[in-house]
């Protein structure tokens, strides 16, 4: 069967029927994203070109779908994302921009995150603020504390709610 794929991928469902009906082209886009990744992470040397390491299948995993969120406590995950060579805070801090001290704070849990600091470090990043535990709490409880003053009604017998249930 003959498709027209530029109008046929312009829709979701569409993109699924195609990598369903015609597999190849599905292991060959993820073969060109393991590629990538493998290019960028060779040492670049003079001379004879590297070979890339073959990739594991976690190491696949984790590049075709990425951590979105993230359950550790916010100085365990900024630590996964700033990584654990030589220079890193001090590399982490002048991208953010702040101080070396300040990533030092962050990474020891001695300093809390502001969610300015946490969309900050995120985009430097490449992951999303929500990707800290820390920051969908507060995005969270903004919602909901935004909605109970939206409706002072409301708040009452959420409050009244609460109070009956036991939750204090």
């Amino acid at each position: 069967m003959t498709r027209n794929y530029p109008e046929a991928i312009q829709r979701t469902s569409d993109w699924e029927e195609i990598l369903a009906d015609e597999p190849d082209i599905m292991w060959g886009i993820i073969s060109d994203v393991i590629k990538i990744v493998q290019s960028q992470n060779v040492d670049v040397r003079v001379g004879r070109r590297p070979e890339p390491e073959m990739m594991s299948v976690d190491g696949v995993w984790s590049v075709l779908f990425p951590d979105r969120f993230t359950t550790k406590p916010f100085p365990a995950a900024f630590a996964d994302l700033v990584g654990t060579e030589r220079g890193s805070a001090r590399q982490m801090s002048g991208k953010v921009p702040c101080t070396e001290k300040t990533v030092s704070s962050l990474l020891s849990g001695k300093q809390a995150p502001s969610p300015t600091m946490m969309e900050a470090i995120s985009r430097v990043t490449g992951v999303t603020p929500a990707y800290f535990v820390e920051w969908r709490a507060w995005r969270i409880s903004g919602l909901v504390t935004d909605a109970l003053l939206a409706d002072p009604a409301r708040s009452a017998t959420v409050a009244k709610q609460i109070i009956r249930g036991g939750y204090q």
